[in-house]
C-alpha cells in the first residue's frame, strides 16, 4: 500500500469512529515508524509471529 493511501484509510478509519487500529512494522523500517507517529500512533510492544509447522 503507499504511504498516501495508507494514511488516507487510516484517516478515514479514525473519523468513522475506530478507535484503534493494529499496526506491523519492523523495527528497522524508520520510514513507517515516522509515518505511524505522525498520524498519532504511538508503539505499544514488540511482537512476532510463529508458524507451526506443516500449516
Amino acid at each position: 500500500m503507499s504511504e498516501p493511501l495508507g494514511a488516507a484509510v487510516l484517516l478515514a478509519a479514525r473519523d468513522g469512529g475506530a478507535a484503534r487500529a493494529i499496526l506491523f512494522t519492523g523495527a528497522e523500517n524508520r520510514a513507517a515508524i515516522a509515518a505511524y507517529a505522525s498520524l498519532g500512533f504511538t508503539p505499544v510492544g514488540d511482537y512476532g509471529l510463529f508458524l507451526l509447522a506443516g500449516a
